[in-house]
């Protein structure tokens, strides 16, 4: 995906999503809700893999911005940025990874959110790098999962 807006008034959607070990790229991409959902703007689930090799926007609320969940992973390479658009607020966390998914910070974050900066739980991993986090509040590891 390169140079798109992905938009949706629905709530009962992911907005990008790779599963099943398929695999999505993407870069110069916004991703928006323009009502509160109670799902995720970028999601790798069940062994799929999202790869920001370029900036992203996220726009609207959600449960998260980043989530990896079931073995699935989200990575921000090298050079890109994340940048949070207004100041939207995430249930779950800005980024979320359960059920031993992945969530791999090479890259940053731009802009601040509402709401707790990650939660991981059942082996969940956050590898950072020492990247700071937008939220309102600190993140929550439960079961086992890791940051770092």
């Amino acid at each position: 995906m390169r140079g798109l807006t992905v938009y949706t008034t629905r709530t009962d959607m992911q907005l990008i999503q790779a599963a099943y070990t398929g695999t999505i790229s993407m870069s110069n991409v916004t991703a928006q809700f323009g009502a509160t959902s109670p799902n995720y703007h970028i999601n790798g689930v069940s062994g799929g893999s999202v790869n920001i090799n370029g900036n992203v926007n996220i726009q609207g609320n959600s449960a998260s911005a980043l989530s990896a969940q079931v073995g699935g992973s989200v990575s921000v390479q090298t050079s890109c940025t994340v940048t949070l658009v207004g100041t939207p607020a995430f249930s779950v966390g800005t980024i979320y990874a359960g059920a031993v998914g992945s969530v791999y910070l090479v890259g940053g974050f731009s802009g601040t959110a509402t709401g707790p900066a990650y939660y991981g739980y059942q082996s969940g991993a956050f590898l950072t790098g020492g990247k700071t986090i937008p939220g309102s509040t600190a993140g929550v590891l439960a079961s086992g999962a890791t940051f770092s």
